[in-house]
C-alpha cells in the first residue's frame, strides 16, 4: 500500500515538536505492519441536493445543522463517500496491545494517517472526473464536524451499500472496522474547493480536540 506522511501519524500519537529515535522507530515498525494488515476499499455514490429554505435534502435524506448548509453553499449535487482500512488493520491493533502497548499507539496513528492519505488519493480520483464536467468538489466534510450529528451515519451508509465493503456500525454507533470514515463533498459550477481546513478544524467549536490541525503561524495542541 502506497506510503503516507509520517509526521501525519505522530499527530495522531501526540507528538509535540521533534519526535525521539525512539518514537520514529516505532512509528517506522508501525508502517511495516500495516502494509500488510491495511486493505483501502472505498465506495461513493454521487446524489442532488435540493431544499426550500427551511431544509436541505441529500436525494431524500434531510441534512441537519448550520456547518453542513455552510459547507455545501452554491452546490447542486454532492458526493457521497466511505472508506475503510478493513478488520486487519483493528485485530493487528488489539494483537500490538497485548505484545506491545506503545507500538499499538504508533500503529493506530499511522493507521489514521494512512487511511486520511487513501481517503485523499480517492477525493483527487473524484475531482479529476468532475473536472471533465466543469464542476467542482468541495472538501470532505463528515458527521461528527461542526453540528453535523453523528446520528447521520446509519443512513449515510445505506445509501453508499457500505456493507458492500465490510463497512458497518456496531450497537454503540460506531463505525466498524474502526478505521472507517464517512463524507460529504459538494458538487457545483463555481464554488470554493477547500473551505475552511479540509477536514473543518478551522470551523469546529472542539477547540481543545487533542488532534486539532495547527493553524498557519500558531501553535496548538496537537
Amino acid at each position: 500500500m502506497p506510503p503516507f506522511e509520517l509526521r501525519e501519524a505522530l499527530r495522531y500519537m501526540g507528538v509535540r515538536g521533534e519526535p525521539t529515535t525512539e518514537l520514529m522507530q516505532l512509528a517506522q515498525e508501525a508502517e511495516t505492519l500495516l502494509t500488510k494488515a491495511a486493505n483501502y476499499r472505498w465506495r461513493s455514490v454521487r446524489l442532488p441536493l435540493h431544499g426550500d429554505g427551511s431544509a436541505l435534502l441529500l436525494g431524500e435524506l434531510p441534512l441537519t445543522g448550520q456547518s453542513i448548509r455552510r459547507h455545501l453553499d452554491g452546490c447542486t449535487e454532492a458526493i457521497l463517500l466511505c472508506g475503510t482500512l478493513g478488520s486487519g488493520v483493528d485485530q493487528l491493533i488489539r494483537r500490538e496491545m497485548l505484545l506491545h502497548p506503545a507500538r499499538a499507539l504508533a500503529v493506530n496513528g499511522c493507521a489514521a494517517a494512512l487511511l486520511e492519505a487513501r481517503l485523499d488519493d480517492t477525493y483527487a480520483k473524484l475531482a479529476q472526473t468532475l473536472h471533465t464536467e466543469n464542476l467542482t468538489l468541495t472538501s470532505r466534510f463528515s458527521p461528527g464536524y461542526g453540528d453535523l450529528p453523528l446520528s447521520l451515519q446509519e443512513p449515510l451508509l445505506a445509501l453508499l451499500e457500505a456493507y458492500r465493503i465490510g463497512l458497518t456500525l456496531n450497537a454503540g454507533g460506531q463505525l466498524q472496522p474502526e478505521k472507517s470514515v464517512t463524507a460529504l463533498c459538494g458538487i457545483g459550477a463555481s464554488i470554493q474547493t477547500a473551505r475552511g481546513c479540509g477536514h473543518a478544524c478551522s470551523s469546529c467549536p472542539n477547540t481543545d480536540c487533542a488532534y486539532r490541525r495547527q493553524s498557519p503561524g500558531k501553535e496548538s495542541s496537537p
